[in-house]
């Protein structure tokens, strides 16, 4: 008999490409990392979306130096990891935001490198390199955070990890004192206004 080695689908990390990151202790947003390169191991499909139910979210899996590291899939991107081959060497690029009815959409560039593949991924994977995900998805920490990342699409990353500034919003408040309107503009106004017709 001779065993083969099943890939392993855990991630010492999950990441999003491209966009930005709510840092919840510190209330600021990040730029997210423009790009990752590693084998790629597959895909693990069907994880609750708590912000669209109808929409389950997946990640994709590359064996990097830093271990298995998971990046949260985009409409885009999912639809070209479908062709990609598990076992290859992997480099998926944030490109650009395009235009869309409801919010801009996420687009990237995937390349694979057919001279350099780890033979170990490739033996025995499955033909749709896809794995259901379990009942528990207690190994990816930031599925909160991606299903966040959802909800802001329109906001496009570059290279840097510095503070993306946002203004702060306040609840507009009624003035304090209501000022009298100046008493020649208001009778040009009637003027104007008497002046058409009205049905």
């Amino acid at each position: 008999m001779a065993y083969e080695t099943i890939a392993d689908f855990d991630c010492t990390k999950t990441i999003s490409v491209g966009g930005t990151r709510l840092d919840k202790k510190t209330g600021k947003r990040y730029k997210n990392p423009t790009q990752i390169e590693g084998f790629y191991v597959g895909t693990k499909s069907g994880i609750d979306n708590k912000l669209n139910p109808e929409k389950p979210m997946s990640i994709h899996i590359f064996q990097t130096a830093e271990g298995n590291v998971g990046v949260w899939g985009k409409t885009d991107l999912d639809q070209k990891m479908r062709r990609a081959k598990v076992g290859y060497m992997t480099l998926v690029a944030f490109d650009k935001m395009v235009p869309t009815n409801r919010l801009p959409m996420f687009k990237y560039t995937v390349q694979q490198d057919p001279q350099n593949v780890n033979q170990d991924l490739v033996v025995g994977c499955d033909t749709l390199n896809n794995v259901q995900a379990e009942e528990s998805t207690s190994s990816f920490e930031s599925e909160e955070e991606a299903v966040e990342e959802e909800a802001f699409e329109e906001e496009a990353s570059l290279d840097s990890e510095e503070a993306v500034d946002e203004p702060v919003l306040s609840q507009a408040q009624a003035p304090k004192t209501l000022k009298t309107p100046d008493p020649d503009r208001l009778a040009q106004t009637r003027r104007l206004l008497g002046g058409k017709k009205t049905a």
